[in-house]
């Protein structure tokens, strides 16, 4: 038994970009990105649906895996990209982040593409059945910038200024997208009265599960864990990684997250190192769906691509949990998600 349905409208689609992030918001009308990750899949992807044109792309931060395909994107003459919004960096001395700025300001010089730098909370648009709402960053974090340092002495990282987007469907919260928030981010995000309500049934873990404490070692990462799906109350929780790229998703982050809502449904786009050492099996592909999946070429993937759209009244995620399940037991003998959970977490 097979799932070969591919992209279906309107969908949110979380593409297997390796150790990246990419979202596709799809309607009949458009199409909006929510970062590019890096490489050509969301443009294989974008050719696969047919579409020329890019409504929008919404950029949660400056780094390369989750930028880098912007650049191409913009360079492409058989796309066109209507408005683009994202956050200065000073912080980020790249050559890719040099480059694409430049390529900004010429398509937006050439009225090609409209531009919104500044990027921040109670912002938002609309994009067919789809309402996004900007949480973060703070105000006062786009105005310090990354480099800075808050009241408290903490320094601000491109991370600490993650745009954390929750995309609502007819009305009702559907998914959260944090980007890269750090611990930082995530206490001027709360550092309101009331604190914001962040609950979404499905989210997209900040950095792919990795690091996500300036601490850098398991009790802090597991701490950050487990307040933060404890603010969000999802019942997935999927991690963009790349097979065998920063050891990602780290362990004590999914044992953190399992013991605190027993039973979750989480999804990793590739497999894991820490899941199984070897590579997936030829053949091994009844769960993916038919849409661009970097994985699929090197023998890396999971869940693959994943899609959330509407089916019988309700959103689903695609591939379903007893594929995605039966895929794990054929091929992941140490599995995280659904391993011994360590007694330490």
């Amino acid at each position: 038994m097979t799932d070969p349905a591919g992209v279906t409208e309107p969908s949110v689609t979380i593409l297997d970009v390796g150790h990246g992030l990419c979202v596709l918001l799809t309607s009949e009308a458009e199409v909006t990105l929510i970062d590019t990750g890096a490489g050509s899949t969301v443009l294989d992807q974008l050719r696969s649906l047919s579409r020329t044109t890019v409504r929008r792309v919404l950029i949660s931060h400056a780094d390369r895996d989750h930028v880098g395909a912007l650049l191409t994107l913009l360079s492409d003459d058989s796309f066109e990209v209507q408005e683009i919004w994202l956050n200065s960096d000073a912080f980020k001395e790249s050559a890719l982040w040099a480059a694409l700025i430049y390529e900004i300001d010429d398509v937006e010089r050439a009225a090609d593409t409209q531009v919104q730098f500044g990027v921040r909370e109670r912002q938002g648009f609309s994009t067919g059945p789809f309402d996004v709402e900007i949480l973060a960053p703070r105000l006062r974090l786009a105005g310090l910038g990354a480099g800075s340092r808050d009241t408290d002495g903490r320094r601000l990282e491109t991370n600490s200024l993650s745009v954390v987007a929750r995309v609502h469907a007819h009305g009702s919260p559907l998914a959260l997208l944090p980007g890269d928030i750090d611990e930082v981010g995530l206490a001027h995000l709360l550092d309101q009265t009331p604190a914001p309500d962040l609950y979404a049934p499905i989210l997209v873990f900040p950095h792919h599960g990795g690091h996500v404490s300036r601490a850098s070692n398991a009790s802090a990462n597991a701490d950050f864990a487990s307040r933060f799906v404890s603010l969000v109350r999802p019942t997935t929780v999927i991690f963009s990684i790349g097979r065998g790229q920063h050891g990602t998703p780290r362990k004590e982050i999914i044992d953190a997250i399992r013991n605190t809502v027993p039973g979750i449904n989480i999804l990793c786009t590739q497999l894991s190192m820490l899941c199984s050492s070897a590579p997936v099996g030829a053949g091994n592909v009844a769960h993916l769906l038919q849409a661009a999946s970097r994985g699929r070429h090197v023998r890396a993937w999971c869940a693959g691509t994943i899609i959330i759209d509407h089916h019988e009244g309700s959103w689903r995620v695609r591939p379903s949990r007893a594929f995605h399940q039966a895929f794990i037991a054929a091929n992941a003998s140490t599995a995280l998600c659904t391993g011994q959970l360590s007694t330490t977490s």
